[in-house]
């Protein structure tokens, strides 16, 4: 980002937008000014009229932190989901890649010389 910014001939402020209006980073970019617009136009062509650029957010936050091995409850509130239930009945295809890794886990544990028997 930085890079831009000198091509700019500018300087990014401390604690700027991440999508400005300016080059500087100082004034926000109004999400209904353009964005919105063109997530529409764009949404409508790939025929996903009913998905909204709020419901991108979760997909991705979900499936990072599911995948990252975070504990499902942790992310339902995160989502702000009254329950891990939903959580679950949304995201679950991303569940896999975390059992995954789980069952390495306990694979690693079992093939360790240390490990105790299981009653």
């Amino acid at each position: 980002m930085e890079n831009r910014a000198e091509i700019c001939e500018t300087r990014l402020v401390d604690e700027g937008y991440i999508f400005p209006r300016d080059v500087e980073g100082r004034q926000p970019w109004r999400p209904d000014s353009g964005a919105t617009g063109r997530f529409h136009r764009l949404r409508k062509k790939v025929g996903l009229e009913t998905v909204r650029l709020h419901d991108l957010r979760h997909y991705v936050v979900a499936t990072r932190l599911l995948d990252g091995g975070v504990p499902i409850r942790a992310v339902s509130e995160r989502l702000g989901h009254a329950n891990a239930t939903t959580t679950l009945a949304i995201y679950a295809h991303a569940v896999p890649a975390t059992d995954r890794r789980a069952a390495l886990v306990m694979g690693d544990l079992l093939d360790s010389p240390t490990a105790e028997p299981v009653p």
